[in-house]
């Protein structure tokens, strides 16, 4: 399993456990679930930016890559084919028994979205975007488990509850070659579903890559929308909303 789907998976435990110790709540607040998940990590290369996209909504996964060459270099270069390498595990050792490649044309455009073959025992291990140019490169190569200093992520959780709908977004960067990465923000958005249901407070439980939880209460004067920004190491665990 890539580290992409591990963070994505982590950040669902993260949920569920905040939610089986918190089962049961007054009637002026509520728990909000999660209905949509999706993790992208985006790696700038010098012509293109490459974004492998993970989304998880209704129980079904999907896998996807976008590539778009940069503005400055959109009249220059296009597009000219995508090859994807990827590598069988064995179920029992986990050790690589074969490699095959899929070829994607790019038509000659500056944007691309190629569909990933991913489960437990395919990973894609390198990324090669061919380029139709007359300039000096006419490739380049990524390796979606190699980050280097610079590439990001983002985490983007769709959450809901009797009386509201909630959004987070969350940023980090991966500041070293190591596959953990460094959160960097958290912007959370609340809106109720009716103008009857005011916002008291909201409570947002957070954890670190160490599995640490904490909590922060922020209050919600009366309103029916609250906007919630953060600059912390860690990720969101858990919204719960109080009502008047």
């Amino acid at each position: 399993m890539s580290f992409k789907k591990i963070l994505l998976v982590i950040t669902l435990v993260a949920f569920m456990s905040f939610f089986a110790m918190s089962v049961s709540f007054a009637a002026s607040s509520e728990n909000l679930l999660i209905n949509k998940n999706s993790f992208s990590s985006n790696e700038n290369k010098k012509i293109s930016n490459v974004e492998q996209i993970y989304t998880f909504k209704n129980n079904d996964p999907k896998d996807y890559l976008k590539i778009s060459i940069k503005k400055n270099y959109q009249n220059k270069y296009k597009i000219k084919s995508v090859n994807l390498k990827y590598s069988v595990l064995d179920n029992k050792t986990q050790y690589v028994k074969d490699v095959f490649y899929k070829n994607y044309s790019g038509d000659n455009k500056n944007f691309l979205t190629i569909g990933i073959l991913s489960n437990e025992t395919i990973n894609l291990d390198k990324i090669t975007i061919n380029y139709y140019t007359n300039g000096k490169i006419k490739h380049e190569n990524q390796y979606p488990y190699l980050y280097t200093p610079g590439d990001d992520l983002k985490l983007v959780t769709h959450l809901s509850a009797k009386k509201a709908n909630a959004k987070s977004v969350e940023k980090g960067v991966f500041a070293t070659k190591s596959i953990i990465p460094v959160m960097k923000s958290q912007n959370v958005k609340i809106i109720t579903k009716n103008k009857k249901y005011k916002i008291k407070a909201v409570k947002l439980s957070l954890v670190n890559i160490k599995n640490k939880s904490s909590y922060k209460i922020f209050k919600g004067y009366g309103k029916n929308s609250l906007k919630i920004k953060l600059h912390d190491n860690k990720f969101i665990s858990g919204i719960k909303v109080y009502y008047y």
